[in-house]
């Protein structure tokens, strides 16, 4: 019995503690954002941690457009955070482990926004924040 009872206490306990564990930044935020920054979003927001960490890896969408379509679409772009700075055009890029906050992108409020890359017709889909708000709570059950 007593060993029963300390199964589950020691079940319970980790529940506890595993329920109130924060959100863990993912590294690829360090692209874009400062330690402070992130650290800040950690002890004080971490339901903005949770959105960001969410961003990179679903708010955006790779597809393949007929040459007519991709060839009026602007060009990605590198983009240095850090300086503020708009880099080289991207002729190909590495869809495993993407990192959106390499690129120079804009995120409209209610429209999708296309980006070439490269002399590809494969095209870079940024969803409107409306709807990357909307798979997000989706994703969190929230209504």
């Amino acid at each position: 019995m007593k060993k029963l009872i300390s199964i589950v206490l020691g079940l319970l306990i980790s529940g506890i503690l595993a329920a109130q564990n924060p959100v863990q930044p993912d590294p690829r935020l360090s692209t874009r954002y400062s330690s402070d920054r992130i650290q800040n979003w950690m002890e004080n927001a971490p339901s903005i941690l949770e959105l960001k960490n969410f961003e990179l890896n679903y708010g955006y969408e790779f597809t393949q457009m007929p040459d007519d379509k991709v060839l009026d679409l602007p060009q990605l772009r590198t983009f240095d955070y850090q300086n503020k700075t708009a880099g080289a055009i991207v002729n190909d890029i590495e869809q495993e482990g993407f990192n959106l906050y390499m690129y120079q992108y804009d995120r409209a409020v209610d429209k999708a926004n296309y980006y070439r890359i490269g002399n590809t017709n494969t095209v870079l889909i940024i969803p409107s924040s409306k709807k990357l708000a909307e798979m997000f709570n989706e994703s969190r059950n929230y209504e």
